[in-house]
């Protein structure tokens, strides 16, 4: 046998004498700094719709419709009706996302009676 073989089979054999520590559950909550943005945001609840029905869709819908136009004419912004456009077309790009997000999770409820996804209000963000 080679040294290199000796000296790995030697190294396994070590590794295995000791067992692994085990992991301890993180219980402390992980939180996420970002810079802060001037631009407008909402964040549209959604808490009292049944989601896994089309009328809760619907009326989420007309909800996250409000809020895009209120983003998109916050404070001026923007000045021109190309630039209301362009502001929610990026706006209902950041919310397809959430709203395919929340439609799984209330689905997954209603027919598994959980979900691992998380409970999250939808947030728009003109730009």
């Amino acid at each position: 046998m080679s040294i290199l073989f000796r000296s790995i089979a030697a190294l396994a054999i070590g590794a295995s004498a000791f067992p692994a520590a085990p992991t301890q559950a993180r219980t402390a909550p992980v939180v996420v700094t970002a810079p802060h943005s001037d631009l407008p945001t909402r964040r549209v609840s959604y808490a009292d719709l049944n989601l896994a029905a089309l009328d809760g869709q619907r009326v989420l819908h007309t909800r996250l419709d409000s809020a895009v136009n209120g983003v998109c004419t916050d404070g001026g912004f923007p000045a021109t009706e190309l630039g209301f456009v362009e502001c929610r077309l990026h706006a209902w790009s950041g919310v397809r996302p959430q709203v395919a997000n929340a439609i799984q999770r209330a689905t997954e409820i209603a027919t598994t009676g959980h979900s691992a996804l998380p409970v999250v209000a939808i947030a728009i963000i003109a730009h």
